[in-house]
């Protein structure tokens, strides 16, 4: 196999960021319970509300939303769906479980 000597990409950014990678194309699996899904393919809390079409992107404690997870545009909101209040009760959901 021959050597890659191209360099990786450089991104930059005037301002705070965050860099948000997949393992390949997004995969999203179903959440048990709700019309929610899961990004799989990332170390990201990425859901996706399929009912909406509109991704959700947990950064720090905030939440970020997108019509799309590659392209963007990324935006804060604090309006969450309803079905996130549904997310499982166990220890995998409870990051992304919004406070009451």
């Amino acid at each position: 196999m021959p050597l890659n000597l191209q360099p990786p990409p450089i991104y930059y950014s005037s301002g705070p960021a965050s860099l948000l990678i997949f393992m390949g194309q997004p995969i999203f699996e179903a959440v048990p319970g709700t019309t929610l899904s899961w990004a799989v393919n990332t170390n990201w809390n990425v859901l996706l509300d399929t009912a909406t079409k509109q991704y959700y992107l947990l950064v720090g404690s905030s939440w970020m939303t997108a019509p799309d997870p590659l392209k963007g545009p990324w935006a804060a909101t604090t309006q969450l769906p309803a079905e996130f209040f549904m997310l499982p009760q166990d220890a995998h959901w409870a990051d992304g479980r919004p406070l009451a």
